[in-house]
């Protein structure tokens, strides 16, 4: 049944990428968010101090302009 509902989602929406910079832009964000909260959650145990979150954060601004 479950392979019923995902072969007419296919046909409703094709997975056409016509915009495959703005996804690798996207995945590039969201690899950033992951590092942010990594470092986030290092600094919050004290395992780091806060030199990784400011620069995974000043990436992240960087990326944007």
């Amino acid at each position: 049944m479950e392979a019923g509902v995902w072969g007419l989602s296919s046909k409703l929406f094709p997975n056409e990428r016509r915009y495959s910079q703005l996804r690798d832009e996207g995945d590039k964000m969201i690899q950033l968010i992951r590092e942010l909260n990594a470092a986030a959650i290092a600094k919050d145990t004290g395992a780091e101090d806060a030199k990784r979150f400011q620069a995974t954060l000043e990436r992240m601004h960087e990326s944007v302009l």
